[in-house]
């Protein structure tokens, strides 16, 4: 029998201290023993992904180096004055 998850807290209200402290020991080790691909929240990975891929094309090294050298000119240009 299944029971919702607001009647499950309810219950857990209605436990002694010494119980809830050994339901929560019970509960870590279910959680640390899962398998890690079930602690994973559907479409996490792809959302990861996401965060990777830039956006527009991808500057070349010498594009990267020039942008480099054109920001350290100016901060240092602007920390001698």
């Amino acid at each position: 029998m299944a029971v919702s998850y607001p009647a499950l807290i309810e219950e857990i209200k209605q436990l002694t201290v010494e119980e809830q402290l050994a339901l929560r020991e019970v509960l870590d080790r279910l959680i640390r023993s899962a398998p890690s691909s079930e602690m994973r929240t559907p479409g996490s990975v792809a959302k990861l992904r996401g965060i990777l891929k830039p956006e527009g094309a991808v500057p070349t090294d010498e594009e990267l180096s020039d942008a480099y050298t054109d920001y350290s000119i100016k901060k240092w240009r602007y920390s001698l004055d």
